[in-house]
């Protein structure tokens, strides 16, 4: 999983998806089920070019990834938690000029199309991964705000379905949000000021060197380190990343605790009900009368991030119901 912003500036996004030592070419091997970027235009209207292939096996990704500029992308190769290999199921998506990717793997999904609600209706695929974005869809419109919508659908998703993990980006022409939430994975981020091109050692001891990316500032989100530039950092779990169109870094812990019952859900997903089959413990059991989630509850007034950000704009009602639409219980057995 990748994301590159560069506010309004153009960039090209070949050293990232193409010539840095770990990009997504070299990734594919791991991710065979599926590739995709996706990217704003200059006139702000975003495209997806998606397969469901390896990484730049199709020749039009290759394309994409050598040619293409623009200040907001999202780029992702996809191992299969169970669904099929499909492009519908392939990341990123799109939605009201939204591109979302995530890592990881999430059970109940009737319980969080519930959630969702009329922002579930239109699904192509039948991945976790597009439940997850429409119940996120669904709390930022509530919310007008996207980093407050986000904490609350992980929220909500932790306290109710086994998880794996929710990492996640979500770009928009003006802003880039990344998310690491618990700590199953990692997710990494550098920040680069215009510069020299910067040399960096390839697994197999080439250098590969940065070039027109090296002259814009950006930002690059990552689920490891793509080269072996020293500034690259490490979320901590539960942390926010947030770059505006200004280029102004926001970042701070919007989530403590642990998911309600954190599964390792990779090895053991049904394809066909989207429920939990079988499961290793990585977290609390619920108890018998029903789940207490160590998250502590969704509070739209509280500002999200230490560094300056505002708190929801609007907590009516529909923000202030993330407790209260309905009670903690298990995904179907």
């Amino acid at each position: 999983m990748l994301a590159l912003f560069a506010g309004h500036s153009s960039i090209s996004a070949r050293y990232w998806l193409l010539d840095s030592p770990n990009g997504p070419d070299e990734l594919g091997s791991s991710n065979p089920d599926g590739a995709g970027i996706g990217w704003f235009e200059e006139e702000g209207a975003p495209h997806l070019d998606r397969a469901p292939v390896a990484a730049l096996d199709d020749p039009g990704l290759a394309c994409d990834a050598r040619t293409l500029r623009s200040g907001s992308l999202v780029a992702h190769v996809r191992r299969s938690t169970g669904t099929a290999r499909s492009l519908d199921n392939t990341q990123p998506f799109e939605r009201e000029g939204r591109l979302f990717a995530h890592n990881g793997a999430l059970g109940g999904l009737a319980d969080v199309e519930e959630l969702a609600g009329p922002w579930a209706d239109h699904f192509a695929g039948d991945t976790d991964s597009e439940r997850f974005f429409a119940l996120v869809s669904r709390r930022a419109d509530e919310c007008h705000d996207l980093s407050q919508g986000l904490i609350r659908a992980v929220t909500e998703i932790a306290s109710l379905v086994p998880v794996s993990s929710l990492n996640c980006v979500i770009a928009t022409r003006d802003e880039l949000l990344a998310l690491r939430y618990p700590a199953t994975d990692t997710l990494w981020w550098l920040e680069r000021a215009a510069g020299p091109g910067i040399r960096s050692t390839g697994r197999d001891g080439s250098m590969r060197v940065e070039g027109d990316a090296a002259r814009v500032p950006h930002v690059v989100v990552a689920s490891e380190p793509l080269d072996d530039d020293p500034r690259w950092h490490s979320l901590a779990p539960g942390e926010l990343l947030r770059v505006d169109a200004r280029m102004r870094i926001r970042r701070g812990v919007a989530l403590s605790g642990v998911p309600a019952e954190q599964e390792e859900l990779r090895e053991s997903w049904s394809a066909d009900s989207g429920t939990l089959v079988s499961a290793s413990p990585r977290g609390p059991s619920p108890s018998a009368s029903g789940r207490r989630s160590a998250v502590p509850p969704w509070d739209p007034r509280r500002p999200l991030l230490d560094a300056g950000s505002a708190p929801c704009p609007r907590p009516h009602e529909t923000c202030l119901r993330a407790s209260q639409e309905r009670a903690p219980r298990h995904p179907p057995a």
